[in-house]
């Protein structure tokens, strides 16, 4: 049985730009661009610190 690493990490974000966001990795300082959830589309602001998923090679805005 195979058993996904889940990895939380913190990110900031840099733009939003449509239904997209570009995020910082505060670790890595790797940018790269996810979906908005829609529980989340009214709680992002550009300089906010986010929490973030990853499992499986996929991201997910878990906390504004």
């Amino acid at each position: 049985v195979k058993v996904p690493m889940i990895d939380k990490r913190a990110a900031q974000v840099l733009a939003i730009i449509g239904n997209e966001v570009q995020m910082m990795d505060m670790i890595t300082y790797e940018t790269f661009s996810i979906p908005i959830p829609e529980e989340f589309k009214d709680d992002l602001k550009e300089g906010a610190e986010i929490q973030y998923l990853i499992a499986m090679d996929r991201k997910k805005i878990t906390r504004v």
